[in-house]
């Protein structure tokens, strides 16, 4: 679907013979053949499919007059409610209510405030919950879990209010809310204290827990019972964090680096967590680590795919590395039956990827260089698989792929 302005998806869900979507739209967008119509500046949208033929069920827009409205995530129960969330900023509606964010005191504008919302399974608004706070707040994810309780995770700073006040004097601190199926807080955690700390993905594993990746500089606490800390060891280092139906930490772990490193996505499948991130310069620990191959980065930043043990989340099993001149952007992950991970992001000008053995490509660039390249000598940089890798050019100024890795 789309219309005249900027359109896009953002995240998806899928369960049993249905597929969840959520994105933003501006102007007037069609749906196949529905049409939604924005209140005026970039707004939200969330769609239901059905996940054979991908024809639309059912469509809902929200969002207000001024600002960019934005959900981050989307999760399916096992009753077919769907819930969405995201951030707001002024005066929205969404799910049929009318939210409002609150006034930033520095700036004497809105703020930027959370959102949660629940959809029948035939798409009516079941209930609405904002995450009101001064400053900018954000959901950044939410999963179910089999009972069809609600975890959302997210951004705040200073006190955030859902049905209860919790006071904070972290800035940019991360959040994890647990919410029963009719939106009733269960409990609140908090995480932060670190120059830098902001979580990106989260999932509930098949473990019985919930995994949560994101990114920390310096000495960040986890705010449960026993508080514990979570440590960058060096600048910059992207964290896992298992926690439980309660919110306790139950195990975590960091892989950091001297330079730049983030993990954008997590994935868990019988027991192997897979990361999906982006590096700059070199990704020092995994020179350490692996002691194999150079992990520099080839351009702006490169592309990682590390999976872990998930009942020791320190032992990796493995790593890989995807390079190329220009800029590329980590999208999502998910596990084959096999374990192996098919990942999706966005490059510019070129992506090398490592392989061994047979590659297929499906390669819609008409610009050489693509398909196989010649290998380079056995052993380069010490990596007996080193010289053998495929490579693809853009079309555009960011052209999107989706890959498998080892």
């Amino acid at each position: 679907g789309g219309g005249p302005g900027i359109d896009g998806g953002i995240k998806l869900a899928v369960r049993g013979d249905r597929v969840a979507v959520v994105g933003t739209f501006m102007h007037t967008a069609t749906f196949q053949g529905q049409a939604l119509t924005s209140a005026g500046a970039q707004d939200i949208f969330i769609s239901m499919h059905d996940a054979a033929t991908g024809a639309l069920q059912w469509v809902a827009g929200g969002g207000g007059l001024t600002a960019s409205d934005r959900p981050y995530g989307v999760t399916i129960a096992s009753t077919g409610n769907v819930t969405m969330v995201g951030e707001f900023s002024g005066t929205v509606q969404v799910a049929g209510d009318v939210l409002t964010s609150m006034i930033d005191p520095q700036t004497g504008t809105p703020s930027v405030d959370v959102f949660i919302a629940t959809y029948s399974p035939a798409g009516e608004p079941l209930w609405t919950l904002r995450g009101a706070a001064k400053y900018t707040d954000r959901a950044i994810d939410v999963v179910n879990d089999p009972a069809d309780n609600i975890y959302v995770t997210g951004q705040f700073s200073d006190t955030i209010q859902f049905t209860v006040p919790h006071p904070n004097v972290m800035y940019n601190a991360s959040f994890l809310l647990k919410l029963d199926p009719d939106g009733h807080e269960q409990w609140f955690r908090r995480m932060g204290g670190a120059v830098y700390n902001h979580v990106r993905d989260m999932q509930w594993a098949s473990t019985g827990e919930l995994l949560m990746v994101g990114d920390v500089q310096g000495n960040m606490v986890f705010l449960d019972s026993v508080p514990n800390f979570v440590s960058s060891g060096d600048p910059h280092a992207y964290y896992l964090l298992r926690v439980d139906h309660n919110g306790q930490l139950a195990g975590d772990t960091v892989v950091s680096s001297m330079n730049p490193v983030s993990g954008r996505a997590v994935d868990e499948r019988d027991g192997l967590v897979t990361v999906l991130g982006e590096f700059k310069c070199q990704f020092t620990s995994m020179v350490d680590s692996l002691q194999t191959g150079l992990w520099s980065a080839t351009g702006i930043q490169d592309l990682f795919v590390v999976q872990h043990a998930s009942d020791s989340l320190y032992v990796i099993k493995g790593a890989q590395q995807f390079g190329g001149r220009q800029e590329k952007l980590a999208g999502q992950v998910a596990s084959l039956n096999d374990g192996s991970p098919v990942f999706c992001g966005s490059f510019e000008d070129m992506i090398v990827f490592p392989c061994q053995g047979s590659f297929t490509a499906d390669i819609a660039s008409t610009f050489p260089p693509h398909g196989l390249m010649a290998p380079n000598t056995a052993g380069y940089c010490d990596d007996p698989y080193y010289g053998s890798f495929a490579a693809d050019t853009s079309n555009g100024l960011k052209d999107g792929f989706i890959a498998r890795g080892f």
